[in-house]
C-alpha cells in the first residue's frame, strides 16, 4: 500500500511542477536572414494552439500562427498600418513579408516552443497481455 501512495505523491509532484512550467510564456529570439533582423517569437497556450490547428487551409493556419506568436516587432501595428495603406488585405497577411522557407521555420519554432511539435516521444516499455 506504502508503494501506491509513493508512486502517487511522486507523479503528482511532477504533474504539479509540469502544469506550473506550461503557465510560464517562453520567448525565443530567430533571425530573418532576409530581412537582415531578429525577432522574438512566444509560446502559445492550449486555446492559441487549438485556433492555429483549427484551420483548413495550412496556409492561413501558418500564417495566424506566426502572427499571434511573434512578439516583437509588435506585428499587429505593422499589420494595422500596412491595411490602412492599402498594402494589405487581412492582418495576417504581413507575414507574407517573411519567405516561405522562413515562415515555414518560425512556425515550427513556434509549434516546438508551446511543446506541440519536437521534444522527447514516448516510448513503449512494456507491451502487457492479458
Amino acid at each position: 500500500m506504502n508503494n501506491k501512495k509513493d508512486i502517487f505523491g511522486a507523479f503528482l509532484r511532477k504533474a504539479e511542477e509540469r502544469l506550473e512550467e506550461k503557465r510560464k510564456t517562453k520567448k525565443r529570439i530567430l533571425h530573418i536572414p532576409s530581412l537582415d533582423t531578429n525577432i522574438t517569437i512566444r509560446s502559445l497556450n492550449n486555446a492559441e494552439i487549438m485556433e492555429c490547428l483549427d484551420f483548413e487551409d495550412s496556409l492561413e493556419g501558418d500564417k495566424y500562427t506566426a502572427y499571434i506568436g511573434i512578439v516583437e516587432p509588435d506585428l499587429k501595428e505593422v499589420a494595422s498600418e500596412l491595411k490602412r495603406k492599402g498594402e494589405i488585405f487581412n492582418y495576417t497577411d504581413v507575414i507574407d513579408i517573411f519567405r516561405a522557407n522562413e515562415r515555414t521555420a518560425i512556425v515550427q519554432e513556434i509549434l516546438e516552443l508551446s511543446e506541440v511539435i519536437g521534444g522527447e516521444s514516448v516510448t513503449v516499455v512494456e507491451n502487457i497481455k492479458n
